[in-house]
């Protein structure tokens, strides 16, 4: 019994879905909006109100087919990109955009979902 229940959760591990790896081309550099931040309490008020710029969206084409994605990596946002290629993986309407940072050449995984066509 134990043999057959292994069997089965190896097999089932070996057919879950995988990230496909991909090429990714933004034609368009990213749309993005200052958003304005306030701290809570004590420090917030010592702090004042920052303003950062928030990625929201991004025209690219995946596949030869014209996608509109949009950032999906919750409160703290994606990171600006720039038209270019860059290595992605795809999995059903979720795609991890992979590019380097100048400078630190710190390696950033953005996650985005395909929200439609432009």
């Amino acid at each position: 019994m134990k043999t057959l229940l292994s069997v089965v959760l190896l097999s089932a591990i070996a057919f879950a879905a995988k990230p496909t790896p991909i090429k990714v081309t933004i034609v368009a550099p990213s749309e993005d909006r200052a958003f304005r931040v306030h701290g809570t309490g004590l420090i917030g008020a010592v702090q004042g109100w920052k303003t950062r710029n928030v990625v929201f969206m991004v025209n690219a084409i995946i596949d030869g087919e014209h996608a509109r994605l949009k950032c999906a990596e919750g409160r703290h946002g994606c990171t600006a990109i720039g038209p270019g290629e860059y290595d992605a993986e795809v999995e059903k309407d979720n795609v991890w955009i992979h590019q380097v940072k100048p400078v630190t050449h710190q390696l950033i995984r953005d996650h985005w979902k395909v929200a439609g066509s432009w």
